[in-house]
Formats: structure tokens, C-alpha cells, sequence
């Protein structure tokens, strides 16, 4: 070999290296490297060196085959190092095995290079990498450029113009003590622990000097043995002493905990106790000699025994620096309240305790694994993608992984899916081994629980679960804590979490029970089997728990005769006819999907039932029935849910044990009955979903017992009851989405209230100084509401966290921080829309002058029309939707398209969801811009927007014709602003009331007025002659009537109105007239809880392009004139429950874009749909009477986004949505989805599939895999999927 190559050279003699030496034989062979080869030689070091010259035919493949054979490798860097190619592809290779094998690392020397020069930031290697690539090419040396950085980051030795000696015999000791070190045994193929590793040792901190104890717990099989030895492999070498004591569990059997302790005393002290020291003398020894010394130490598998955790106490006694490893299945073990004197040493400081839960490896780790092991490759082979099915099938299961990876190594493809078949009904012998394990250490409470939960409270709410536990004296309290410790389950937002390969087993035991009669088994959880067996009457005591899904069928008493023991029933359907006494007497638990209006069995008692959840169309008339079931027992939990008839809660003064109170999915709802103050003990009560109940009954101030009162899309109630004062124990008050105007002053009785949710609640816009004064009150969320300001009382509380996700106060919190004066500090990173608790006092502190000298320049850089335009922001528009303002500016001649984007582009403004945000910073300049066009004579001001100034200056008669906007929101309610108030704002062209008047003859005062925006706004006008002929803009809020309808007419009959916006009208049954408005572009109805009709003049709306009716609870329906909007792009209506049906013209909108319905009765889609050819959007939002979609939605070809939420009756999607071609997006959550056809498959433009809370769902088609466009694809809480499709691979 020539000088230009690498001097590696071979050892003699066969074996692996504990040392490879990579070298630029000119630089170094004869000196330094020379040295260095003989005095670890001397010390018995292997070192794969070269003899000058390689063995005749000898290659650099050879060499490189050496590499993969030595535990250490030592490059020395010198300053022609980079010249070699063979030094670069050794090194290349040194880093690659480094990162693929656990153990080998690189130690790296600067000989006469600084690492700089090897990072390539000096001209040293990177000329030399230059020339390479000039004769090689940039693709071969790109990898070497890597393997260089790599390295150089690696802390090694340092020896330029040092002595060579020293480097040299510290290089030797080093060496010397880690091929020393008693390596783990380990795969060789370890996939998916870097990450792990790294979590492990942030936590362990070596540099730190405490002592720290880290617990690896999580079920059997999941990798915590692995992932200690790497950790222990790794680390060892820095500690003075190290023991790894393996498989606790089982070595402590039969005198096992004696030869652990010896293992310990010889692997940190290096000599062996005398035969003749018992346990208790061994302990003393480790306890005088541990505090001397730094160590590692790892107890593998801790369990409960008592000799074990004696052993394991002395560990708190090591060194400072020490480091203490436990891996276990029950983290409860070695918590520190087991380890004798370490609670004293926590409090001091001086030792921390960190629990690690080992989860399941990650889809992508999982499958490379299970490749490698079946396969030998990491990417399976193509007529072989069953790999999928299988890794789903282990739920990410290391041990479930090797298991079948390795039985499915030989198989051809026909019998992997025969296998598989069988591996889904009963799991892996060895698999279950590992499981059953932890089963077998519990106790009966504990395994009652656990087979439970496999079977049937995966995914569930626990509250309800431990009612059913506890009535059947199984101590869940005490019982959950021990399987959460196991890690057999986890508890994660109430509900209940459990590895699918736990949940497969649990079910196994079950199965294995009785394999050949089901009837004999404990719980009957599988569709068919369950029915087959209770059909058939083969049914025995020995079942305690049975669904019955799917089951169209009368029961009678002879199909549950025998089944004397059930304490679980789930039915989906059918019905119980004749005589049921004494049937059923054990049960604790009945729910009842699509239960039956009428109970047909009689003498139906259930004595002992704890748990009623009951979901159909239940009527008032046939109540008794259910009630009969009900009288006897001891009923905690009470679910009542999706009657469609329902208009007054049933009775329910029998209920005196009654805990827990769910009320949900009633449209019709419109009354709670008073009974429901005799519910003493109950402490939780939620109303969901019912959009005519009025509000709660007086009587709810008696449930004193109340802890949790929840109102979840109520959107008729406005107030609560001041009956509510006397729920002293009110901890949780959540009054989502309804109706509410204001909270009762009696709110501050609330004492104990630690959680206010007023999310949603549009029509809520302020909250009473009382809210502050709750000293309870941990968390308030105001997110969605229209709040501009809080309370003063609240700015004061600094243990209150806010959450004001989408609120205008939002908007306002936000703008007093300047963003680059660190605004992420005052919002919770964690929780969108949620301000920290020491968010007022930042905001109170926040500057408003820095960057005033910039904002200058930029406005001095705007046209005459982008500075209007900015002003009247600045002023009036901030937080308000862009669309209705651009009207305004339009009709002024200030070019509103063009100058948005400019204001925009110099980061003026921002539009977000179609409304205008500006910074108060930016909002301040702009008014004291305003401000100082007339110092001192306020009228002459262009725009008065200080609620403060606007009103002087009117009533004082000083306004001019500068005025061009102004708002008087602050005028008294009953000032009547007179002609002689507006005679001189002949310019003005923007206004604003707040519920005042206008009284006698305006003709000719505000000729310029475009946009007018009256709130509270008084049922007669005493105006005449009041005609605006330039309005563009009209919002009127307040109770008018339509008798006084003419005199708005009046005003608008010669306008150019393009935006009418009515709302709050009390008193409107049926629309206005409006046939004068032939320029109208946009229609709001809203909060109109009266009207029933919407008159036929509507359809004279030629240039409608926007229709938005909003919370009119009682319109039945739209008029069939509605067709004729043939211009309307946009069709919105919301909250409007009376309304069941679309009228058949809709299929005349040709331009409708898109269509949103939400919160309302629709029965039925009517096919005319299908000819609204350019619909680009459509969503369809909590209609839960609705069942199906027509099979017309498939003629949508421009369909781009298709959104269905809450419509809990849709089973199927029809067929022809696979002519949907251009659709991109499709959401479908909260349904009640049976099944998703395979014309699906056809969707090749489809990007985002997401499928959310359909738990009758219960696979996904093959054709999915058709979807060759698709970028994400979400599946959340539809528990009845159990395995995605084989061709989601493709």
C-alpha cells in the first residue's frame, strides 16, 4: 500500500479488535501513531494496525470489514488526513457503525489540526475535499464532508504543541477502561431507542453531582430491559462503579436475592462476601463501603419483594453523582415513599426521583423493525405488504414484534394471512406469557376490573365504570390505582386507555374460559357470539356481562332465564315483550342505544341497576314503563339522550339516589320539569344540545348537593336562575354555546367555583365586577365571546388563567404587548387562547412609543386613498369584517381592493378570518394622527371616534364639515338627536348609535351618509324626510316592528344599498317588505327568536350574492322564492331548529358557492342539490335528524370541501360522492357512520380525509387506498375500527 493510502494495516491473528487505529501513514506512522500502537499493545489491546503493507491481494474492503469488527475506533486527524481517500472512507464507515451499533464509539485525536480545520471551516480539509470532488465527484465525497463534522464534534484529545507522552498514556487508560466494562448483551438491530436513550440520560444528567433514581415502568414486553442495558452500556464507562442486576423478578426466587446481593458487592467492590455472611451482614457491608463511591447501578425487573427492596433502600447511600436505575411493571414499587431515608434527601436536594413510562415504538419504528426481523431488510418486499396489518395487529409491542416477525419469517404469503387470521381471535403464546405476568400479581378486585375494560371500557368514561364497580364491591378506587401502577391501563381526560395486545389478551383469558361454549364464558362481548347465545338460550350464570349490538329482535324471558348473574347489559335496538320478573336481578348496568319508544315487558324490576343510559325516541306518554324499571333501584347514573318528540322532561322525584344527570340531543326540548329540585344527592347535571329549552327551572337551586352544572349548545337560554346562589358546592359552572346575556349577580355566592366556561356565548358582552371577587375561581374561558373589556376586579387576580381563544378581548389583550416586546410570554404555549396568570400585570406594563419613528415613515409612504382607508381603521374598524368595510370605501372612490393589499404589505394591518387586525400601537398612531389635524377644536376633526368626545361636541352643536365619521355610542339612550345637533356634518359619511333617536326634519342633513350602524335602536323612528341616498350600509339592532318597517323604507327607497343587517327584533313574526332594495348584495337575519316567515319578496333580491339567517329558533322554512337569488354566492343558516326541509328551488342557485347549515331540524337533503353545479363548499353541522345525504350530492363536480359534523343519524354517504372529482377535503365527525362505501376510492384529488368520533364505524374500504393524492388521513375515537386496510401502503 502507497503512501496515498490509509494506514489501518491488519492484526495478526483472528477474532474482533478492541481497537481500530485510522492514520496518514507520512504524518504519522513512524512517531506518534507508532508510540501510541505499542503502549496499548503493551496493555493487551487488540489493535487492527498496519504491518507497513497489506497481505498480498489484500483490499479496502478487508479494511473496512476490520472496522465493523473493533469495539473503539481512534482516528488521528493530521494535516494530510483529508488528502487520503482510504482515511475518508474508513472514517465514513467508523461513523456509520458507530450510529447502527449500540457499544462502539470513536475517540477521536487533533494531532496537529485544530477541529476546526475537520468541521471544514478553515481551508485545511475543505481544499482537500475540493480536489476530490474534482476527481470523484460531489456524490461520493459528500458523505466524507458528513462523517468530518460528525466527528469534530466528538469531544476527543487535543495535542497540538502538547506533550505526546501524557496524550498518550491518558489515551491508554481510557481505552483500557472501556473494553473493561461488562457489556449488556443487546440486539443487534436496535430500532427506535435513540430517542429514548437521549430521555434517559437528559434525565440521569452525569454532570450533575445529586444522586437520581430513575424508574422505566410500563407493561411487559414493551423494551425497559433494552433500553436500560443501552443506557448502562453507554454510561458505565464514567462511573467508579457499575453492577446490572437482570431479571429481578424471577432471580429473587428461591434464595435468588442472596446471590443479588453478591452479584453487587463483586461488581462494585471486586472481591466476593464470605460464605458465612447472611443477607442482613451483606447489607451492612454495602451500606459502610457505598457512600465512597460514584456509581451506576440497575435493578432489572423490581417487583414486591421484601429482601429485594431492602437491597434496593441502600442505593439512596451511593456517592454523590451516583446514578440509579429500577425498571419494573409497577411503577408503585420504588416510589420514593419505599426507599428508607430518601424522602429526607429529596427535601434536601441532595437526590431527585424521575418516573420514565416506556410506550409503544412509533409506527415507522415499528415496521422497520418487524422487517428486519422477517424480512432482513428494512423495507418489506412488495408482493409482501402484509407488513402493515401486522405491526397494527402489535400495537407497536417490541416483544409482539419479534414474536411474530420471527414465526412469520418462513411462511409463504398464503399462510402469513392464515395466520394472521388466526394471531387477531388468539395471540402469540409467548406474547401472553409476558402479559400474564402482571395479570397473575393482582388480586380478584383488580382482575375483575381488568377483564371488564378489555371487554367493554376501552375508550370510556371511567365515573360511569366505577359506579358499576362499586355497586358490585370490587373497591375501584383502590383497585384503578394498582392496574394504573401496572401500567395495564392509563386514565387520560376521564377516559379509560388500554394497549390493544393488553386488550387482546384480557379477552383471551375470557376466550379461553370455555373455548368450545361460549355460553360458559364470563362476558360475551362479540356481536355474533353474544346473540348466537342468547338466541339460542344457551346462555349460563356463569356470564356476568353481554353486548347485544346490532340486535333487531323482541327478547323475552327465556332468552335471559338462565343468565341469573349479568350485571352488564348493552343492547342496540330490539325490545323485551312479555313477563319479566325476577329477570335480569344482578344488573348494575343497562344501556340502550335506539331503544324502543314503548317498554313491552311488564313486572320489569331492576333492584340493584346503578347505571341508565337510555338514547332513542323516548316520549313523555310511555315513560312510566322506563320509570317502573327504575323505582326499586339504586340508580346513581341517569343518560337520557336523542328523543326527538320529547318536549318536557319526565318526573323523577323516585330518583333519590340519583348522582349523576345527563340530558342530550332533545330539538324539541323546551322544559325541565320542577321535579328535578328533589334530586338531593345529585352532584353532576348536563343539558347538551337542546335548542328550544327556555332556561332551568327555579327548583335547580335545591340541588345543594351540586357540584357540576354543564350547558352545551342551549341556545334559547339567556339567564340563569337566582336560585343558583344557593349551590354553595358549585365547583365547575360551563355555559357553552347557549344563549346567555348576562350572569345573575348572585353569582358571587359561589364560593367554591374553580372553573367558568362562557365559551361561544355571542350574545354575552360583559361580565358583572362579581366574576373577580370568586377567590375559588382558578380558570375562566371566554373564548368566542364578544367581551370587549374585563371587569377591573379581574385584573387584579394572579392565580386566575384565561382562555380567550377567537374573542374580541383577545384582539385587544394581545395588541397592548408590541410583538417584538416578547408577547409569547404572556399566552400559554400549551393551550391556544390561553393568557398566563401574570398576563394583566405585563399588558398594564406594555410600552406604545418605539416604534412610532417607523410607523411615521410608513404612512407617509401611503397614496391619498390607503391613508383614508388607514384612518378610518384606525378609528372605527379594528376587529370588524373586512367585506362590509371594503362597501364603504368602494362607495367613496378610495380604490378599497388595491389599498388593502397595500396596507397589508407594509404590515399595517393583517386580515385574519376575513377581519381587520391592526396593533394598538399601530391603532394609537393612526388616532393621533386624527388628533392632531386640529389641536384644540375638536369638531374639526376629520373623524371622532373618542366615545367621550363625540357625544360633547354634537350636543354642544360644534361639528363642521371636516366630520366625516363619528360614532355616539355615549350618548344617554333617550337623547333625540335633532337636525340644528347634525346641520354642519354635511361631510360625514360614516355613523354609529347607541339607542338613541332622531326627531324632526332631516331632509338634506347627512347627504354624504354611506354607512349607518344603529344598535338598541328605538321601535318608532320620529324622524320625516330622512333620505339617505348614498347608503351603502345599514345595521339596525333592536326591537322594531314591521308596522313601522315604511319609515326605514323611507330613508333606503332612493339608496344604493348594498348591506342590510337586522337583528334583535323581539316582535318580527314575519320579514319586511323587500322588494325596494334592487341593489342589496348582502342579507343578515339574525337573533330574530320570533320570526316564523320569511316573506315571499325576498326572491326580488336579484344581486344577492350573501343570505345569513342566524338563531331565528322558529322559522319553519325558506320560501320557495328563494330559488330566484339566482346571483346568491353564499348561503348560511344557523341555529334555526323549526327548519327541516331546503325548499326544491335551491337547485335554481346556479352561482352558489357555498351552502352551511348548522344547528338546525333538517329531516332531509332534497335532490334538487344536485344541480348547484358550482358549490365549493359544503357543510352540514349538527343536524342530528337528518339521515342520509342524496344520492344527487355526487352531480357537485366542483365540490372541494364536504364537511359533516354532528349528524348523528347519517349511517351510509351515498355512492355517487365517487363523481366528486375535484374534492379535496372531507370531514366527517360525531355521525353515526356504519359504513363508507367503496366509491371512495375514486376521489383522486382527495388531500385530507378526517374521520372523527363514528364509533359504528368499523373499517375502512380497500379502495382507500385509491386515494393516491391523499396527504393526511385522521382516525380519532371510532373504537370500532380495529385494523386499517392493506392497501393504505400502496
Amino acid at each position: 500500500m502507497g503512501d496515498e493510502e490509509a494506514n489501518s494495516g491488519t492484526a495478526t491473528g483472528g477474532g474482533d479488535y478492541d481497537v481500530f487505529l485510522s492514520f496518514r501513514g507520512p504524518d504519522t506512522r513512524n512517531g506518534f501513531t507508532d508510540c501510541l500502537y505499542e503502549f496499548m499493545s503493551n496493555t493487551g489491546i487488540r489493535i487492527f494496525r498496519d504491518d507497513e503493507e497489506l497481505r498480498p491481494g489484500e483490499k479496502i474492503s478487508e479494511i473496512l470489514r476490520a472496522v465493523k469488527r473493533s469495539q473503539i475506533y481512534i482516528p488521528i486527524f493530521s494535516k494530510d488526513y483529508a488528502s487520503s481517500k482510504w482515511c475518508l472512507r474508513e472514517l465514513t464507515c467508523m461513523v456509520e457503525c458507530a450510529r447502527q451499533s449500540m457499544g462502539k464509539e470513536i475517540l477521536p485525536i487533533f494531532y496537529d489540526v485544530d477541529p476546526s480545520d475537520v468541521k471544514l471551516e478553515t481551508e485545511l480539509y475543505e481544499s482537500a475535499l475540493g480536489k476530490h470532488e474534482a476527481n470523484l465527484g460531489c456524490t461520493e465525497v459528500k458523505p466524507w464532508r458528513a462523517a468530518l463534522k460528525t466527528v469534530a464534534k466528538i469531544r476527543g484529545w487535543h495535542i497540538k504543541d502538547q506533550k505526546q507522552g501524557k496524550a498518550i498514556k491518558d489515551i491508554s487508560q481510557k481505552v483500557s477502561q472501556n473494553i473493561a466494562i461488562k457489556k449488556r448483551d443487546l440486539p443487534v438491530d436496535l430500532i427506535g431507542i435513540d430517542d429514548r436513550i437521549e430521555a434517559i440520560e437528559k434525565l440521569l444528567d452525569s454532570d450533575i453531582s445529586d444522586v437520581r433514581f430513575v424508574i422505566i415502568h410500563g407493561i411487559g414486553g414493551i423494551g425497559k430491559t433494552s433500553l436500560a442495558k443501552a443506557v448502562f452500556n453507554r454510561l458505565s464507562p464514567q462511573f467508579e462503579g457499575h453492577s446490572f442486576l437482570s431479571n429481578i423478578r424471577e432471580s429473587s426466587s428461591g434464595g435468588g436475592v442472596t446471590k443479588l446481593q453478591r452479584k453487587l458487592v463483586s461488581d462494585l467492590f471486586s472481591f466476593s462476601l464470605l460464605e458465612t455472611f447472611d443477607f442482613e451482614e451483606g447489607n451492612n457491608m454495602i451500606k459502610k463501603r457505598l457512600p465512597t463511591k460514584r456509581v451506576l447501578l440497575v435493578f432489572d425487573d423490581m417487583d414486591e419483594n421484601d429482601q429485594v427492596l431492602q437491597l434496593a433502600m441502600k442505593s439512596y447511600l451511593c456517592g454523590p453523582g451516583s446514578r440509579i436505575i429500577f425498571t419494573t411493571r409497577d411503577k408503585s414499587v420504588s416510589t420514593k415513599t419505599k426507599l428508607e431515608g430518601l424522602e429526607k434527601k429529596i427535601l434536601m436536594g441532595s437526590t431527585k426521583v424521575f418516573l420514565y413510562e416506556m410506550k409503544e415504538l412509533h409506527f415507522d419504528h415499528a415496521l422497520q423493525l418487524f422487517n428486519k426481523l422477517a424480512f432482513n431488510t428494512d423495507v418489506a418486499p412488495c408482493d409482501l405488504d402484509l407488513s402493515r396489518e401486522v405491526v397494527e395487529l402489535t400495537g407497536g409491542l417490541p416483544l409482539a414484534l419479534e414474536v411474530i416477525g420471527s414465526h412469520l419469517r418462513t411462511m409463504d404469503k398464503a399462510k402469513w394471512k392464515s395466520t394472521l387470521k388466526k394471531l387477531k381471535e388468539v395471540p402469540l403464546e409467548k406474547v401472553q406469557q409476558s402479559l400474564k405476568i402482571s395479570y397473575d400479581a393482582l388480586g380478584y378486585e383488580a382482575q375483575q376490573i381488568f377483564l371488564d375494560i378489555a371487554c367493554f371500557f376501552v375508550d370510556k368514561k371511567i365515573t360511569n365504570a366505577m359506579y358499576l364497580w362499586e355497586a358490585c364491591d370490587l373497591f375501584p378506587e383502590v383497585e384503578i390505582v394498582v392496574l394504573i401502577n401496572k401500567s395495564l391501563i392509563k386514565i387520560d381526560h376521564d377516559r379509560i386507555w388500554m394497549h390493544d395486545r393488553l386488550r387482546d389478551f384480557g379477552r383471551a383469558i375470557v376466550r379461553q374460559e370455555n373455548i368450545g361454549k361460549p355460553g360458559e364464558r364470563s362476558r360475551l362481548g362479540f356481536i355474533k357470539t353474544a346473540l348466537d347465545v342468547v338466541r339460542a338460550r344457551k346462555g349460563t350464570e356463569n356470564v356476568i356481562a353481554l353486548a347485544l349490538w346490532r340486535s333487531r329482535h323482541d327478547f323475552t324471558r327465556e332468552d335471559f332465564t338462565n343468565l341469573m348473574n349479568v350485571r352488564f347489559l348493552e343492547l342496540d335496538g330490539g325490545n323485551f315483550a312479555g313477563n319479566f320478573e325476577e329477570i335480569l336481578p344482578e344488573l348494575r348496568w343497562l344501556c340502550w342505544r335506539n331503544c324502543p319508544p314503548k317498554l313491552r315487558a311488564n313486572n320489569f324490576v331492576l333492584n340493584h341497576l346503578v347505571v341508565l343510559k337510555l338514547s332513542g325516541h323516548i316520549t313523555a306518554e310511555e315513560w312510566s314503563g322506563w320509570a317502573e324499571i327504575m323505582v326499586a333501584s339504586k340508580l346513581k347514573v341517569l343518560k337520557i339522550a336523542g328523543s326527538k318528540s320529547l318536549m318536557k322532561t319526565p318526573c323523577f322525584p323516585e330518583l333519590t339516589s340519583l348522582e349523576r344527570l345527563v340530558l342530550k340531543d332533545f330539538p324539541r326540548l323546551t322544559q325541565i320539569d320542577s321535579s328535578i329540585g328533589k334530586l338531593e344527592r345529585l352532584i353532576y347535571l348536563k343539558i347538551k344540545w337542546c335548542p328550544r329549552l327556555g332556561g332551568l327551572p327555579w327548583d335547580i337551586g335545591h340541588l345543594t348537593a351540586l357540584r357540576e352544572l354543564i350547558l352545551i349548545q342551549c341556545f334559547s337560554v339567556r339567564a340563569l336562575p337566582r336560585s343558583i346562589c344557593n349551590l354553595r358546592g358549585l365547583s365547575r359552572l360551563v355555559m357553552e354555546d347557549t344563549g346567555l346575556v348576562g350572569l345573575p349577580d348572585s353569582i358571587k355566592g359561589q364560593a367554591d367555583l374553580e372553573y367558568l366556561c362562557l365559551a361561544n356565548c355571542t350574545s354575552l358582552d360583559s361580565l358583572p365586577d362579581e366574576v373577580g371577587e370568586l377567590k375559588s375561581l382558578t380558570e375562566l374561558d371566554l373564548s368566542g365571546t364578544t367581551i370587549k373589556e374585563l371587569p377591573h376586579s379581574i385584573w387584579n387576580r394572579k392565580d386566575l388563567t384565561l382562555r380567550l381563544n377567537s374573542s374580541k378581548i383577545r384582539m385587544q389583550l394581545m395588541s397592548d404587548l408590541p410583538r417584538l416586546e416578547g408577547i409569547e410570554d404572556c399566552w400559554d404555549p400549551m393551550v391556544p387562547g390561553a393568557v398566563s396568570k401574570s398576563a394583566p400585570k405585563k399588558l398594564k406594563q406594555a410600552p406604545h412609543n418605539k416604534i412610532r419613528c417607523s410607523l411615521e415613515i410608513s404612512y407617509e409612504a401611503l397614496e391619498y386613498g390607503a391613508k383614508q382607508i388607514f384612518l378610518d381603521i384606525a378609528c372605527f374598524f379594528v376587529n370588524m369584517k373586512k367585506t362590509e368595510a371594503m362597501y364603504v370605501w368602494e362607495a367613496c372612490n378610495l380604490f378599497s381592493k388595491v389599498e388593502i393589499d397595500v396596507l397589508v404589505n407594509r404590515s399595517l394591518i393583517e386580515i385574519v378570518d376575513h377581519r381587520i387586525w391592526m396593533h394598538d400601537q399601530v391603532r394609537d398612531f393612526g388616532r393621533e394622527i386624527v388628533r392632531r389635524e386640529t389641536i384644540g377644536k375638536f369638531g374639526d376633526q376629520s373623524r371622532l371616534w373618542h366615545p367621550e368626545m363625540a357625544p360633547d361636541i354634537i350636543q354642544a352643536k360644534r361639528g363642521t364639515e371636516n366630520v366625516e365619521a363619528f360614532t355616539s355610542w355615549k350618548l344617554r339612550h333617550n337623547y333625540k338627536l335633532t337636525p340644528e345637533d347634525c346641520a354642519n356634518l354635511r361631510g360625514a359619511r360614516f355613523l354609529e348609535l347607541d339607542g338613541q333617536n332622531l326627531a324632526g326634519n332631516f331632509k338634506i342633513i347627512l347627504p354624504e351618509l354611506r354607512w349607518l350602524c344603529w344598535r338598541n335602536f328605538p321601535p318608532k323612528l320620529q324622524a320625516n324626510n330622512f333620505v339617505l341616498n348614498h347608503l351603502v350600509v345599514l345595521k339596525l339592532s333592536g326591537d322594531f316592528t314591521v308596522e313601522e318597517w315604511s319609515k326605514w323604507v323611507e330613508m333606503m327607497v332612493a339608496s344604493k344599498l348594498k348591506v342590510l343587517n337586522l337583528a334583535g327584533s323581539k316582535s318580527f313574526i314575519k320579514t319586511p317588505c323587500f322588494s325596494e332594495f334592487m341593489s342589496l348584495e348582502r342579507l343578515v337575519l339574525k337573533d330574530l327568536p320570533r320570526l316564523v316567515e320569511i316573506g315571499w319578496s325576498i326572491g326580488k333580491l336579484e344581486r344577492l350574492v350573501y343570505l345569513k339567517i342566524k338563531r331565528c329558533p322558529l322559522l319553519r322554512e325558506l320560501p320557495q322564492e328563494i330559488g330566484s337569488l339566482t346571483a346568491l354566492r353564499e348561503l348560511i343558516l344557523i341555529e334555526c331548529c323549526s327548519v327541516c326541509y331546503l325548499p326544491d328551488s335551491i337547485g335554481n342557485l346556479r352561482l352558489l358557492s357555498r351552502l352551511i347549515v348548522e344547528d338546525i331540524g333538517l329531516v332531509e337533503i332534497g335532490r334538487s342539490i344536485g344541480k348547484l353545479e358550482r358549490l365549493v363548499y359544503l357543510k352540514i353541522k349538527r343536524c342530528p335528524l337528518l339521515r342520509e345525504l342524496p344520492q344527487e350530492i355526487g352531480s357537485l363536480t366542483a365540490l372541494r370541501e364536504l364537511i359533516l359534523i354532528e349528524c348523528c343519524s347519517v349511517c351510509y354517504l351515498p355512492d355517487s360522492i365517487g363523481n366528486l372529482r375535484l374534492l379535496s377535503r372531507l370531514i366527517m365527525e360525531d355521525t353515526g357512520l356504519v359504513e363508507i362505501g367503496r366509491s371512495i376510492g375514486k376521489l383522486k384529488r382527495l388531500v385530507y380525509l378526517k374521520i372523527k368520533r363514528c364509533p359504528l364505524l368499523r373499517e375502512l374500504p380497500q379502495e382507500i387506498g385509491s386515494l393516491t393524492a391523499l396527504r393526511e388521513l385522521i382516525l380519532i375515537e371510532c373504537c370500532s375500527v380495529c385494523y386499517l386496510p392493506d392497501s393504505i401502503g400502496i
